[in-house]
């Protein structure tokens, strides 16, 4: 009788025999992940490649054969064909002990035991009987019906796995390529289980897009030509099945308008600054609106964790510029899993503040913001510290304010600075907790923006 720690042994043999996953074989992570889609899609049972890693000891652990929780057993055990790790442990341990409990005798044996009971006989009571052939035929019979109940469960258990369909999970969401330049065209391959009744749609954030996934394919594709972290969800009757973040690349600086304009910049490179006049506006795309927005961002794999690094950046905006009414301005770092964002306005418009760290989602209107009330209307220095999900801001070289959230941001995939009307960025710096550079563009040099508004 084999023990758990034995049991799982023999799981592992049997899904590298299963695999072709021989002993001097190079398992990668993406082999991992494959594996991961294949169990899920057999069993209906979600399991992390971590936690496969450490089963097929490719991860370190405290023990050297590491026993998950039953529930993933129950999961390598249904990719294997059987019914639960119950099962599985009951047909390994019956087939280790087949001498004892499956073997028909031999004619010699046979003939060997009738001898015996012919010669011996049994007192019961004061009834005295032999022992008959037909004593031990009998038993050899039982023992041939209890073989053949036997083979007819595991080929009705590898029948079952043979025609189960993957189909059976719940849910199956992958696109490649994740990430690209613009135009960048995803393909999605989904699996939709018969346990979802009701119809299924994916959601393209941003993008104010839905698609429907028929249930008749497993693909679909979008095209995404706007640079961004476009984070894609699948809902059915409210519920969210699965999400996948696309990162379209920036090549250079984009500068969008709140209409949905979408235009280059080689607009005053020589300035020392980003920026793009109402004089420019005008005359690329259209009349000016007075509840305009100037958006300019930059997307790219920074390799950057957005819990930990400090934005640093110079700002301005005034009516000279282009600047509307409270002269709002925003600065946001957009991440994997949610995005950080802080709204500067003039002051006494600090009810229509913000400040957004994950969950952690505050608004001037309910509490107090006053310290984001602050005069634009010549350069500024705004400095972003984020250490272990704290965030601290400072304006013009003195803190402001803080903030604690607790949902990881995940990795810095864009920055974006939205300005109503014009405003204007002297640089970008970002850096991680050690001070190394991660990104620096100061636009071409020193600003320069007294020959812009006076021009």
């Amino acid at each position: 009788m084999m023990n758990e720690i034995d049991n799982i042994k023999k799981c592992v043999e049997l899904i590298e025999t299963k695999l072709n996953w021989s002993k001097d074989k190079t398992i990668l992570r993406n082999d991992f992940e494959s594996l991961r889609a294949s169990i899920i899609a057999v069993s209906g049972i979600e399991v992390s490649v971590e936690t496969l890693q450490r089963v097929f000891g490719k991860k370190r652990t405290y023990k050297n054969i590491y026993n998950p929780q039953l529930q993933t057993k129950d999961a390598l055990s249904i990719f294997l064909g059987y019914l639960s790790w119950d099962d599985f442990k009951r047909s390994i341990n019956a087939a280790d002990s087949k001498d004892e409990a499956g073997i028909i005798p031999d004619h010699k044996h046979v003939n060997q035991e009738l001898n015996s009971a012919s010669a011996q006989t049994t007192k019961i009571g004061q009834n005295t009987r032999k022992f008959q052939i037909g004593d031990i035929l009998h038993k050899s019979k039982f023992r041939m019906i209890l073989l053949t109940f036997v083979a007819m469960g595991a080929l009705l258990v590898i029948l079952i796995w043979l025609f189960r369909k993957p189909s059976e999970t719940v849910f199956v969401l992958d696109a490649k390529p994740d990430s690209g330049y613009p135009p960048n065209s995803v393909d999605f391959t989904y699996q939709i289980g018969r346990k979802i009744k009701d119809s299924v749609f994916m959601y393209f954030d941003d993008y104010n897009l839905t698609k429907y996934l028929p249930t008749n394919s497993n693909t679909i594709r979008n095209s995404f030509l706007i640079p961004n972290y476009t984070m894609v969800m699948v809902k059915a009757g409210g519920k969210v099945l699965a999400t996948k973040g696309i990162l379209t690349k920036s090549i250079y600086w984009d500068v969008l308008a709140h209409s949905g304009d979408h235009f280059t910049i080689p607009m005053h490179d020589t300035l020392g600054i980003l920026y793009i006049s109402p004089g420019d506006y005008s005359k690329n795309r259209a009349t000016l609106s007075t509840d305009l927005w100037g958006v300019y961002q930059y997307f790219t794999d920074f390799n950057a964790d957005g819990d930990n690094l400090t934005l640093e950046t110079r700002i301005i905006n005034n009516e000279n510029m282009g600047g509307i009414s409270c002269y709002d301005t925003e600065i946001e770092l957009v991440c994997e899993n949610d995005f950080a964002k802080i709204i500067f306005l003039e002051p006494k418009c600090e009810s229509y503040a913000k400040v957004y760290f994950g969950e952690k989602k505050l608004n001037g209107a309910y509490t107090d913001l006053s310290a984001f009330g602050q005069n634009l209307s010549d350069w500024s220095d705004v400095k972003v510290e984020i250490r272990n999900k704290k965030a601290r801001i400072l304006f013009n070289r003195k803190f402001i304010y803080q903030c604690n959230y607790d949902e990881s941001l995940g990795k810095l995939k864009g920055m974006r600075f939205r300005f109503k009307g014009f405003g204007a960025v002297d640089f970008v710096k970002v850096s991680d907790t050690s001070g190394k550079i991660i990104y620096y563009n100061d636009f071409g040099g020193p600003a320069e923006i007294s020959s812009l508004i006076n021009k």
